[in-house]
């Protein structure tokens, strides 16, 4: 068969049991994942792969176990309120999956908004966990795993009133890495979340052998916090914080300030060699000119805009 025909044939088969009309993109086939639109009729039915989870998916070496064989995960995001389907939703929504070879699903942004009640992020909505305990019950009905995302967008409560420290660290990112309130915020939630139990599968989430992995949390970078600027920005009793962890951890590593000095400075330097000689000057431009005169051992640079990014204007 060719392309173009098993194209079409696909085409056919994964809408057959669908009124939406589809346009063939000459190689490419549509492949609609239109949610609900499940039907124990559609030819093309992947959910043979997967199968009763008794057991947890073990690690061996670079690759995922079931029991004594090796598995391969095919996955989507449910973000935000997806993550709570009506109950009326959740069963087709898990079979379309399974239908189209998906075994695992991530919980993307759950503590946004939609898990909290009366947007206070920090009192679980108890008829949206009720939900959720309902969908990954269908979802492990049809074989498939969850990926549990911790935090991800999640505003610490005391920032809520704080403005400037959410735009400087949005959701919190790089200050939940040393700041000991945001710390036992995230603790009470994943031990909150992890232990509710889920009376559809008889387990606490955390100890469902349907739970894939558990991200502890995302894009979370301490390097957030690099820059006066940044630095500027956050509380007064987080500087202190901050600078506190910043000396306990010098007096840790190092015993004396020339062990500091020997770290951070053990490079030898050839003080004859002469850099601005035995070198090529380059320079990268952003937003603006960027030049350099050179006379003898004297270079003078000139910067004549702010570059649109921090590090956009570099002499190297």
């Amino acid at each position: 068969m060719s392309i173009n025909k098993f194209a079409i044939f696909l085409s056919f088969v994964i809408g057959i049991h669908s009124s939406i009309i589809y346009e063939d993109g000459g190689y490419w086939f549509p492949f609609p994942t239109v949610s609900m639109n499940y039907s124990k009729n559609c030819t093309l039915d992947l959910s043979y792969l997967n199968w009763k989870i008794e057991e947890r998916i073990k690690i061996k070496g670079p690759h995922f176990y079931y029991k004594d064989k090796r598995v391969k995960f095919f996955g989507t995001n449910v973000a935000f309120e997806m993550a709570f389907p009506e109950k009326k939703d959740a069963p087709l929504i898990a079979k379309r999956m399974a239908q189209i070879g998906i075994n695992v699903v991530r919980f993307h942004h759950m503590d946004s908004t939609d898990i909290w009640l009366n947007n206070t992020n920090s009192t679980f909505n108890k008829v949206k966990l009720d939900k959720l305990h309902y969908f990954l019950y269908c979802l492990k009905q049809n074989g498939i795993y969850a990926n549990i995302n911790l935090h991800v967008g999640r505003v610490y409560p005391e920032m809520l009133s704080n403005k400037t420290l959410q735009n400087a660290f949005v959701y919190g990112k790089g200050l939940d890495r040393f700041y000991p309130p945001f710390i036992n915020h995230q603790k009470n939630y994943a031990r909150d979340l992890l232990t509710s139990f889920n009376n559809y599968t008889n387990f606490k989430i955390g100890d469902d052998p349907m739970i894939l992995n558990v991200e502890l949390n995302n894009e979370n970078s301490i390097i957030d916090l690099w820059g006066d600027e940044k630095f500027s920005f956050l509380t007064a009793e987080m500087q202190a914080e901050l600078i506190s962890q910043w000396r306990k951890f010098l007096k840790t590593k190092y015993k004396t300030y020339n062990e500091i000095y020997k770290f951070y400075n053990g490079q030898i330097i050839n003080k004859d060699y002469n850099l601005l000689e035995n070198n090529t000057i380059k320079s990268q431009k952003n937003n603006g000119i960027f030049n350099y005169d050179k006379e003898k051992d004297l270079v003078t640079f000139n910067i004549t805009a702010v570059p649109t990014v921090s590090y956009g204007n570099q002499i190297h």
